[in-house]
């Protein structure tokens, strides 16, 4: 919708100058347009392991950390 209030917030510059900040918010008014969500994808790099160190103790490792 043109023109909802809503939508978007204008901020204005700072003192410093600086470019504006990012403002994410909702229009209560558009039912139209939907987000879709996506995942993401992280590569790893792992070095330097103990010899004895088993595939499940590195799984079990990432898996304590993956959704931080």
């Amino acid at each position: 919708m043109i023109g909802d209030p809503s939508a978007f917030v204008t901020v204005p510059k700072n003192k410093e100058g600086k470019k504006n900040v990012l403002v994410v918010g909702n229009s209560s008014n558009n039912s139209h347009v939907q987000s879709v969500k996506t995942l993401r994808n992280v590569d790893i790099f792992v070095s330097r392991l103990h010899p004895s160190t088993t595939d499940n103790e590195l799984i079990d490792s990432v898996q304590s950390v993956k959704d931080n």
